[in-house]
């Protein structure tokens, strides 16, 4: 993925509102229409599309039109690229080959792969 691709993905996720709707339609597995997911939040449903547009763009959402009603989901191969390239950079000085990288460790905790543990991470770094 370019440079230009990558700073999308992480400009997106650096917002608390758009990890939590992330967060809400991959736990979900299913699409929602946005004016379902404005009733969670405390914003019009014109803010809220904003930042649809925004993990639209970083292509970590994916969108279909149901007649006029917008529908939106998580895009799973999207997040799995996220956690591959976090899986890159490692929390030690000097990585070593018995060290796991935190991705890893919490890959071992789950039974749904990389792609909860990215849920986990986002669920954690909203707080």
């Amino acid at each position: 993925m370019s440079r230009k691709k990558t700073d999308r993905v992480f400009k997106a996720l650096a917002d608390e509102t758009r990890r939590d709707v992330l967060l809400r339609l991959y736990q979900s597995g299913e699409a929602q229409s946005i004016t379902a997911l404005a009733q969670h939040y405390k914003m019009s449903r014109q803010g809220l599309t904003k930042h649809i547009n925004v993990l639209l763009e970083a292509r970590l959402l994916k969108d279909t039109f149901r007649g006029r009603e917008h529908l939106v989901r998580a895009n799973a191969k999207a997040l799995k690229w996220v956690l591959k390239w976090l899986d890159n950079w490692s929390l030690e000085e000097t990585p070593t080959p018995q060290a796991p990288s935190p991705a890893k460790k919490a890959e071992e905790k789950t039974e749904k792969g990389p792609v909860q543990n990215l849920a986990d991470f986002l669920s954690q770094s909203s707080s």
